[in-house]
């Protein structure tokens, strides 16, 4: 299957959201717990424009993933990771992944922070993030353990550092996606 990943359009809001919540679904949560996330999991189109968010469609145009970054200082925040469950360990979550820490990079990012869902840890431990500490969740009234990641983002020099960060009123840069026909840096087979 090739899959291009590109900006997310304002016009996906309510499909990235529908992601988000099949991906939490995926892992067999009750219903109120999921009902308790979905504000946590709505992509709104005021959202995207704030944030850098790509998704990943399908040669069909199907959107069938996206991620989400947000600048915390010279840091970045993996506020959202998710796919089509049914894609789940086709290589498609490694696609997003890697180009998210692309997207950190063209940021100045010096680390992508991440907080796990749980049952996807072992997946960001695997791309060669660190645990770094945790914190507990009581949103749903029962106690739940999140894995606090830190992925460093080697390469990024220290004059990318030191560039004027935009203000939070405006939007981020964005990452450009396919830029020619033979540039086929946003194009993936899973």
């Amino acid at each position: 299957m090739l899959v291009t990943i590109r900006p997310a359009a304002p016009s996906e809001a309510e499909v990235l959201s529908g992601l988000a919540l099949a991906g939490k679904r995926h892992w067999g949560y009750p219903e109120p717990w999921l009902e308790a996330w979905r504000g946590l999991l709505t992509i709104t189109p005021e959202y995207l424009a704030a944030h850098v968010v790509s998704c990943a469609e399908d040669e069909t145009g199907r959107v069938i993933g996206f991620y989400a970054l947000e600048r915390d200082g010279d840091r970045c925040r993996l506020e959202h990771l998710w796919l089509d469950p049914s894609l789940i360990g086709r290589g498609l979550g490694l696609q997003l992944f890697e180009h998210a820490v692309r997207a950190a990079r063209a940021l100045g990012a010096a680390e992508m922070l991440i907080e796990a869902e749980p049952n996807a840890e072992g997946f960001y431990l695997h791309m060669g993030a660190e645990r770094v500490g945790e914190t507990v969740s009581r949103l749903t009234g029962t106690e739940r353990v999140l894995p606090q990641l830190r992925y460093p983002l080697p390469g990024v020099v220290e004059q990318d550092r030191a560039r004027p960060r935009a203000s939070t009123a405006t939007a981020p840069p964005q990452v450009p996606a396919v830029a020619t026909a033979s540039d086929c840096a946003n194009m993936y087979y899973i």
